[in-house]
């Protein structure tokens, strides 16, 4: 039964907690809510499993369960698969819970504002994507500590094929980390023996019931057809009406088969094809239609032919302010008639406005594609499903049905709690007798599905990697993490220990673990070399580093061009996923390659190897590469949208898509290229690209990266740059100078977003999201305006004749501390310089020989060899002379390999955090 929110109390909740949720509508609890709270320990200290079916209000389980563990003085972490419904839980935290003085962070892949507030722990409540959270624990060890409670929602996304294996790798890193943080799972109804549960104790929080009750039904096109359904299932007829269709349906709630007569339009309406008729039917009786289709070029078409028919879809709400701006006309022409379209070849803000449409009652009927089926909060009074896609993976033109778990997800958006009604409705239409066996057999089932993760079945390289970077760094410790995982309970225990021992022949044969013995009988122990600490953070196959680091060799320059990096990372294995406008014909693919020749010169293409270097062709992958590289350069470069879409066919969803993908491989390059100890001149030029291609802006707009996408279209950005130096001038603009960049409103909620921003102190320059702390571009006013003037060059003198290779006089650097070496600035986090300055003092105590215990160096013995690892990778190349900069006696003690007579180092100079440290 349900209960007052009142109820939260007795459990710690003040009051200012509760007056905010009642303002958003939440005065009771569910029956699952109160279960949780009561039975289930909500704010104890167990992992949980919340199973529940839509509308069943899992989310605000999981929200109560971060703000509770937040008013308890620790952290709170909500772990979410989009970044659109990560921004959606930001905002909502931000409205409902900053104003109680608890700091709400964001990050994802686009936006990095908040990233170093979460390094520092500046934080009560933050919303991450899986990867990022996944990136950041495996990057910063302490990151963990403190978190009281990690929310993990949409736990279904373990059976994806490209985000599954990150996702499920995260809920093993969780529970077998050091400290071990408390998990919340959420997801919808799973199969009893479902191995999630058993990773989770047993203790699972479910129910069948939901509060809206869903209506699944099967609308029979065919007279015939309905008579003998029905007659089958002894269910009266409704009474037979013009323009009325059957439907069949089963309760969610009771199982009973019933049917009831749905509403058509008038054949003579203008609007062609049953499930087009019947979404207007629906529309006109009972309010808003999700439409899913197969294509996005079907969903598009589908609202487009309802827009012409307008007429007959009656009056539709006001359209949410910006909609006047959008730049692509067939949306706006069919926002103007209350229908939309929604896929992932729309832009961010474009999806944006779409979803506010469709929630405010603007949009009467939104076609969309498989990709709504998940995320984002859009819910509907009816669902209509054509269950059918073109099967790749078969004979040209074969068409399969939609895997079960995913109708199930298209389902649970019929039905909307709050708003008086009785039912929800997921629609199918069987036109014939097979249609009707079909749906019936494969959707009318009260089995739900048992997940089937993906890690085990794909790529184990990189998690395998990742594991020695979480502590597990023998071949026991990561056959047990492997046995753990969720997808091991269908590999036989001899495959696993196959797999793994190919895994990590493999890794050490391209040089990413190096095996050293132990004492014990777990035989080798493993510690990754920088290369493998770039793949295990990063997450990219041993294919790709292999290549990298290949071109890295080969590469002879300092700084390498835009476009050959471009070129390098078009090419990787990953970006065969990817979905884009590759050229069909032969002729096409040349021109590309041709102009990728004419633009490098040829050290560039000998750097690339191959064929390159050679007149006539190259590989398909290569001829694809090189469209990709113009593609993602002309993207970087500023280029508008719609002059890429005509000249290269990107739609603004791909380009985004694309850019997002380029950022994270160029990241991974940048990070190779300082492990094998290239310029610094290169890897700030690398990762300064990555930031343009991620976000499509030029140098001279990068300010405006700190306005997410959805809500200001990227173009607009750089029309605005060339008016504006910063979004902070936004506050003191007058909106009537940018009329024909931005719509007085539209201008009124860019501004209000930015001011919130830099009100909240967090209006600092966006940072690039990176496996370690960003370098400052050569061109940004942050960066040095000389080369490291405190420690001279190698060979020149330093404090008299002694030639100096390192300087640890610490400077200041936002929340980093920079020292440098004899080649290269070195940027680094607080506990990075404390173990940094131990092993500096060590080289000053005479007695030791610079050794130094490791119980002495200040990190957990546990994390000891990833903390050395990841300095030696900030360092950079080794001084002549010598191979490493730290050396290890096996026996438990470390030292810097450089004498004292190289070190420069002023104990009075060390900044007073590190002081503290090591008092």
């Amino acid at each position: 039964m349900s209960a007052s929110i009142e109820i939260l109390s007795r459990f710690g909740f003040p009051k200012g907690i509760l007056e905010a949720l009642k303002a958003d509508g939440v005065t009771e609890l569910l029956e699952p809510q109160v279960e949780a709270v009561l039975r289930c320990n909500l704010l104890g200290e167990e992992d949980l499993l919340v199973s529940l079916p839509t509308s069943c209000g899992k989310t605000l389980i999981g929200e109560l369960a971060g703000v509770g563990a937040a008013l308890l003085g620790k952290r709170a972490v909500f772990s979410v698969p989009l970044k659109a419904l990560a921004r959606e839980k930001f905002e909502l935290f931000s409205r409902r819970y900053a104003k109680y003085g608890l700091r709400i962070r964001l990050a994802t892949g686009e936006y990095s504002e908040h990233l170093s507030d979460l390094e520092r722990g500046d934080y009560d409540i933050a919303v991450l994507i899986h990867e990022k959270l996944k990136h950041l624990a495996l990057r910063e060890p302490t990151f963990l500590r403190g978190i009281g409670v990690a929310v993990v929602d949409e736990l279904q996304g373990v059976e994806d094929q490209a985000r599954g294996p990150d996702l499920e790798f995260l809920l093993a890193l969780l529970k077998r980390g050091v400290p071990r943080v408390r998990r919340i799972g959420l997801l919808g109804v799973i199969a009893p023996d479902d191995p999630l549960i058993d990773d989770f104790g047993g203790r699972i929080l479910t129910a069948r019931r939901r509060p809206i009750d869903l209506r699944q039904g099967i609308v029979l096109a065919d007279g015939e057809l309905a008579r003998t359904a029905l007659e089958e299932y002894g269910v009266q007829r409704p009474p037979s009406v013009a323009n009325i269709w059957v439907s069949i349906y089963r309760s969610h709630n009771t199982g009973l088969v019933e049917a009831e007569a749905l509403p058509i339009s008038d054949p003579e309406g203008g609007v062609e094809g049953d499930l087009l008729r019947l979404a207007v039917g629906l529309s006109n009786e009972d309010g808003s239609v999700l439409l899913f289709l197969p294509t996005r070029r079907e969903a598009e078409q589908a609202a487009r032919l309802l827009a012409e028919a307008a007429p007959f879809l009656g009056s539709v709400g006001q359209l949410p302010e910006g909609a006047e701006d959008l730049e692509d006309e067939s949306l706006q022409f069919c926002l103007s008639e209350g229908v939309a379209f929604h896929h992932a070849d729309c832009s961010p803000r474009s999806r944006a406005l779409v979803e506010e449409a469709f929630r405010s009652g603007a949009v009467r009927i939104l076609c969309c594609t498989s990709t709504l089926a998940m995320g984002v909060n859009l819910p509907a009074r009816s669902v209509l499903i054509h269950p059918f896609v073109w099967n790749r993976s078969g004979q040209a033109g074969d068409l399969s049905l939609l895997p079960e778990a995913l109708v199930r997800n298209m389902a649970g958006r019929a039905g909307r709690l709050g708003l008086g009604e009785a039912h929800g409705r997921a629609l199918l239409v069987a036109r014939n007798q097979r249609e009707w066996d079909l749906y019936r057999r494969f959707y009318w089932t009260d089995l739900a599905p048992r997940l089937r993760p993906t890690l085990l079945a794909g790529d184990l390289g990189p998690h395998l990697l990742a594991g020695v970077a979480l502590g597990q760094d023998t071949s026991k410790k990561l056959l047990d993490l492997l046995a753990g995982l969720l997808s091991s309970k269908a590999i036989p225990l001899p495959h696993l220990e196959q797999r793994l021992a190919e895994g990590i022949e493999r890794a050490r044969s391209l040089g990413l673990l190096e095996a050293l013995p132990t004492p014990d009988a777990e035989g080798e122990r493993f510690e990754l070399s920088p290369l493998g600490r770039v793949v295990a953070l990063r997450g990219f196959s041993f294919e790709t580093a292999r290549t990298f680091a290949e071109w890295v060799q080969r590469f002879e320059g300092n700084v390498p061009s835009d476009l050959l990096a471009l070129l390098v990372i078009a090419g990787a294995e990953e970006t065969q996923e990817w979905s884009w406008p590759r050229e069909i014909q032969p002729e096409a693919r040349a021109r590309w390659v041709e102009q990728a020749r004419e633009r490098l010169g040829w050290e560039s293409l000998h750097s690339l190897g191959g064929r390159w270097t050679e007149e006539g062709s190259v590989s398909r992958r290569a001829e694809d590469a090189a469209k990709l590289a113009s593609a993602l350069h002309a993207w970087a470069s500023g280029e508008p949208v719609p002059r890429l879409r005509e000249r290269l066919g990107f739609s603004p969803g791909s380009l985004h898509a694309v850019g997002e993908g380029a950022r994270w491989l160029l990241e991974a390059l940048a990070d190779i290229w300082r492990a094998r100890g290239r310029s610094a001149e290169g890897c700030a030029a690398l990762r300064g690209l990555a930031r343009r291609v991620g976000c499509g802006l030029p140098e001279e707009a990068l300010a405006w990266e700190l306005i997410p996408s959805d809500l200001l279209e990227r173009d607009r950005k750089i029309l605005l740059a060339r008016e504006l130096h910063h979004p902070r001038d936004l506050l003191t603009a007058n909106p009537a100078d940018f009329p024909r960049i931005l719509s007085p409103s539209r201008f009124g909620r860019v501004r209000a977003f930015v001011e919130e921003i830099l009100s909240r102190g967090n209006g600092r320059k966006s940072q690039r999201s990176s496996g370690h702390p960003p370098n400052p571009p050569s061109n940004s006013a942050q960066a040095p305006t000389s080369s490291p003037s405190r420690l001279p060059k190698n060979g020149e003198a330093a404090r008299g004749a002694r030639p100096a290779l390192l300087c640890v006089d610490f400077e200041t650097r936002g929340a980093y501390f920079l020292a440098r070496t004899w080649k290269q600035e070195a940027l680094m986090g607080m506990r990075g310089a404390e173990l940094l300055l131990r092993l500096v003092r060590g080289r000053f105590n005479g007695d030791s020989e610079g050794w130094v215990p490791k119980k002495a160096l200040g990190v957990d013995p546990e994390h000891l060899s990833q903390r050395i690892s990841d300095l030696r990778a900030r360092l950079g190349p080794p001084p002549p002379g010598h191979s490493a900069w730290i050396e290890s006696d096996r026996a438990g003690h470390y030292r810097l390999a450089i004498p004292s007579e190289s070190l420069i180092w002023t104990a009075e100079a060390t900044p007073e955090p590190l002081q503290a440290l090591l008092r």
